[in-house]
């Protein structure tokens, strides 16, 4: 308001020294020439300072787009996989960028407006979460899911869960019993994401201290694993207590579940696994592929460790020679590939 404001006194105290000028001159053909070079001299910066006026206020509605938006909801598009929709969204930002080149702003702000929208569509962003999580962006996550908006009971529940998860991966266990106990809130013991919720409330346990709550955990969560035939909720447990002894540096317990993990894992090539299993191994196989390069460095060493519970041998497969060409990077493969087809569903599901 107030550019507009010192634009329009600009233009007025112009056009009164342009008429002095006029009625001074007007009788002499000095005059009138001074006149006609004043007059042009002073529509050329009338012209200026309108057009100032103009890319002010675009500014300021572009400015204003990207609030209503919400900058932090939107997702840089060029490190994502190609996909036709996000296709469509790069061009609508790059005819923005052309019609404000051309200063045909109205235009610009019509095609600005449209990327912006589909580019914080609640569809848009959970197709990416996945992808990103495995691209090791956690915190992006954690900014993008708190953000969303949730159409059903269904959605903010997963939501939830899946920001326990991220919580729990950067260790700050006091947020993710902030999301579990809700979580708690909406499963019986017959559900699969009850015993997901039990397991991560069991790491808090861990990472607290709390030894007598994890032990009774720990024997309600194992029987109902066994009784529904859980398996991503034994690689989720499996993952809870590496992910533990690594920050304890207790190697023994730490090698006893990697080779516990290991020998699960091997041979194995297709599962029925939810998002909380497909997390959880791919953070085993980090492990088993870091543990395996620190015990192929010291292999004499290694076979020292007494203990019939621990296969270092299972560990060493996963030694990282070639990840491309790596047999235990099957199953890995196998579960991103998963996350970019249900991203690819999300995304072809949008209306551009």
């Amino acid at each position: 308001m107030k550019n507009t404001f010192e634009s329009r006194n600009y233009i007025i105290a112009i056009l009164t020294i342009a008429s002095l000028v006029f009625l001074l001159f007007n009788d002499s053909q000095l005059g009138q020439v001074l006149s006609s070079l004043i007059g042009s001299f002073f529509l050329y910066l009338i012209n200026i300072i309108y057009q100032h006026h103009i890319q002010s206020e675009y500014k300021k509605k572009k400015s204003n787009l990207f609030n209503k938006f919400n900058k932090k909801k939107l997702i840089n598009l060029y490190k994502l996989h190609p996909h036709s929709t996000i296709e469509k969204i790069k061009n609508l930002y790059r005819k923005a960028e052309e019609y404000e080149i051309n200063e045909q702003y109205n235009q610009a702000l019509h095609f600005l407006e449209q990327a912006l929208k589909h580019n914080s569509d609640p569809k848009f962003i959970k197709s990416q979460l996945p992808l990103l999580y495995t691209e090791g962006k956690i915190k992006e996550v954690i900014e993008l899911s708190i953000q969303r908006k949730f159409s059903s009971k269904e959605e903010r529940i997963e939501n939830l869960g899946f920001l326990a998860i991220c919580y729990k991966k950067i260790k700050c266990y006091e947020k993710s019993k902030e999301c579990l106990t809700k979580i708690s809130e909406y499963y019986t013991d017959d559900q699969n994401e009850k015993i997901i919720c039990l397991i991560d409330l069991l790491e808090c346990h861990l990472s607290l201290e709390e030894k007598e709550e994890e032990y009774k955990l720990l024997e309600k969560i194992n029987e109902l694993i066994v009784r529904k035939k859980y398996y991503s909720g034994i690689f989720y447990l499996l993952n809870t207590y590496i992910s533990y002894y690594l920050v304890k540096e207790d190697p023994i317990y730490l090698l006893k579940h990697l080779s516990i993990s290991a020998s699960l894992l091997n041979g194995l090539n297709k599962i029925d696994l939810d998002l909380s299993g497909s997390a959880a191994i791919i953070s085993i196989y980090q492990f088993l592929e870091q543990s395996a390069n620190a015990l192929a460095k010291h292999r004499n060493q290694s076979y020292s460790i007494v203990d019939e519970d621990i296969n270092i041998d299972e560990i060493l497969k996963y030694v990282n020679k070639n990840p491309e060409k790596h047999e235990n990077n099957l199953l890995l493969k196998s579960i991103i590939e998963s996350f970019k087809i249900q991203a690819e569903r999300y995304l072809d599901s949008m209306e551009i």
